[in-house]
């Protein structure tokens, strides 16, 4: 086990490998040796100037990243300038907001309808607020992620292949079908939310009120607004401002959130797949390298030599396994926070949603359009990082199969000690944690919509005993 691990696991990219055909600059990958090792030996990231992070970022992800605040850019001025007033702007739009709103809830607290309006509406800006807080608080573990997301070549030898290549432009094409689905999906969701008084209108089921218990209901959404909003336009205005800016910001800073989350992760199965696929051909890798070792001879006759090879190619798919969890570590430590509030309040905003569907005390539509599609977005959401959990439980299973199939009783004693002790990394499957409390799978996906499901229940039953 010495010999195969003793080996401290270095990322650092060789001047003689980058003639590799990759995306990036040659420039940029000798940066990005030093901010690896930077981090490798406990550097403070902030120290290390005139890093590709930002590059990286904006190759993947363009302006997303700045405008949905999950990592500023500081390279330049005029970056550092865009920056901060996104951010002041931003942060003071939402706190403002969700402190009107949790005012707001607490006028409406006898009325249930209204109440699930208002706290559905603000439990979608906590979500926003805490994926954007944390990533920001936490740049230090974003950036060592990005680290490992920069060049996805290097982490092991037997990357050059059709195979891999093939498996990158898939993750490529998700990453700009996510990116554009969910600018849609929240997209909508925003502006159902803005349009709801002409949905009413359209539908006929304006309400004759204007405000209930102070909040006021000839807004968007329902809230409480310090000024007497039918006594004069701007006062309107004033509030449909800042209810439009908590709006757009909620849909950027989620959608930049959830596409980051999402590319992450699909790297991380990439690499697994890679693994796989590397333990899967490792006759042919072998073959491959005693052919370059020694031309023209013929593996029937050195078998010792073959094995050494074999042996070799076996301790990078180690050695590559080993990078793989450093990087899911990386990952997790990145974010599981933000994909934990999701998950806790997830259930919640469902049976908000259910409650103000079905509510009768408000027959307005557009509350009811607006909490239909946030109950799908969410739900949709949810399932998309279940299902990438279960993945990743399910391919974590097939290595370790994959590596219990192969004919590892043929080998040699050195052979059969290296597959054991990979076997024994590969026994636990991994699993995609929120809060590290939270496993994301299939089966906790039902397990919220059976909790959404009884938050309605409750609802309903608590409504039957008052009739009683």
């Amino acid at each position: 086990m010495t010999d195969l691990i003793s080996d401290e696991v270095v990322l650092f990219i060789d001047e003689a490998t980058i003639t590799r055909e990759v995306q990036h600059k040659a420039e940029e990958r000798i940066q990005m040796n030093v901010s690896i090792r930077g981090l490798e030996q406990g550097t403070t990231m902030s120290k290390l100037i005139n890093l590709p992070f930002a590059n990286v970022l904006w190759r993947e992800f363009k302006f997303l990243s700045v405008a949905g605040g999950t990592y500023g850019f500081y390279h330049t001025k005029a970056w550092a300038a865009v920056t901060v007033i996104n951010y002041i702007v931003m942060y003071s739009a939402l706190l403002f907001t969700m402190s009107v709103l949790v005012y707001t809830t607490y006028l409406l607290r006898d009325n249930i309808g209204y109440l699930s309006q208002a706290l559905h509406i603000l439990i979608v800006g906590c979500v926003a607020m805490t994926a954007s807080s944390t990533l920001t608080i936490n740049r230090f573990k974003v950036e060592k992620f990005i680290v490992f997301f920069e060049d996805p070549w290097s982490l092991c030898e037997y990357s050059n292949n059709d195979f891999f290549e093939k498996l990158l432009k898939e993750t490529q094409k998700k990453k700009n079908r996510l990116i554009v689905t969910w600018i849609l999906i929240y997209g909508i969701c925003g502006m159902i939310g803005l349009l709801q008084s002409v949905i009413n209108t359209v539908c006929g089921t304006q309400s004759e009120l204007t405000n209930v218990n102070g909040a006021w209901l000839i807004l968007p959404f329902i809230m409480w607004w310090p000024e007497d909003i039918t006594a004069s336009t701007g006062a309107w205005m004033r509030a449909f401002l800042v209810q439009g800016l908590y709006v757009y910001f909620c849909v950027i800073m989620v959608t930049a959130s959830v596409v980051f989350a999402f590319t992450g992760i699909e790297r991380i199965l990439d690499q697994i797949t890679l693994i796989i696929y590397g333990i899967k051909t490792l006759d042919r890798r072998a073959k491959d390298m005693f052919q370059q070792k020694f031309p023209g001879s013929d593996v029937k006759y050195m078998e010792k030599e073959y094995d050494d090879c074999y042996y070799e190619c076996l301790v990078q798919n180690v050695k590559h396994h080993h990078k793989m969890i450093k990087w899911i570590d990386a990952f997790l430590d990145m974010a599981s926070l933000p994909i934990a509030v999701p998950f806790y309040g997830g259930a919640v905003l469902l049976g908000m949603a259910m409650i103000t569907i079905t509510e009768k005390d408000d027959p307005r539509v557009g509350p009811k359009c607006l909490a239909a599609s946030l109950a799908f977005s969410e739900a949709y959401n949810m399932y998309l990082l279940c299902d990438v959990g279960q993945r990743l439980e399910n391919l974590s299973q097939e290595l370790y199969d994959t590596l219990y199939f192969s004919r590892w009783h043929t080998r040699s004693p050195k052979v059969k000690k290296a597959i054991q002790i990979m076997k024994i990394g590969c026994q636990k499957p991994i699993v995609f944690t929120a809060a590290k409390l939270l496993v994301l799978n299939m089966s906790l996906f039902a397990d919220l919509v059976n909790s959404a499901y009884s938050i309605f229940n409750l609802k309903s039953a608590s409504e039957n005993l008052e009739d009683k």
